[in-house]
């Protein structure tokens, strides 16, 4: 085998991986932002769920349901009521509950890496 040949397929060998993963990094969204209450002071500790409501992955059928997107993810808010999770594309209902209180935002997933969104308690 020439030297150009194996060289061409050590390349092509070397970036497959590379590219498989770049893609599959690509169907996914960070969303973060900070809860806060009613008189804007932050919420450590609030419950922060999405609920994925139509996901938008490559490997999905609209109809049925998927093994990429999870029915539901939860994290907690930080000590200055931050929060951040990563998902697949999709629209999701953010459900955020602390305090006896509680708030809710629909929110679509597209295109890009991250998407901030606030949120406050009523």
């Amino acid at each position: 085998m020439p030297l150009r040949n194996f060289l061409a397929l050590v390349v092509v060998i070397l970036l497959v991986p590379v590219l498989a993963y770049s893609a599959q990094q690509g169907s996914h969204i960070t969303v973060s932002g900070t809860i806060t209450d009613p008189s804007r002071a932050v919420v450590s500790g609030a419950t922060v769920s999405l609920r994925v409501l139509r996901c938008k992955c490559s490997d999905c059928n609209p109809q049925e349901a998927c093994d990429c997107c999870p029915d539901q993810l939860s994290v907690n808010s930080d000590a200055v009521g931050r929060y951040s999770v990563t998902v697949p594309h999709g629209t999701y209902r953010l459900n955020v509950k602390a305090e006896n209180r509680e708030a809710h935002v629909d929110v679509d997933l597209n295109g890009g890496e991250t998407m901030h969104e606030d949120v406050q308690l009523r």
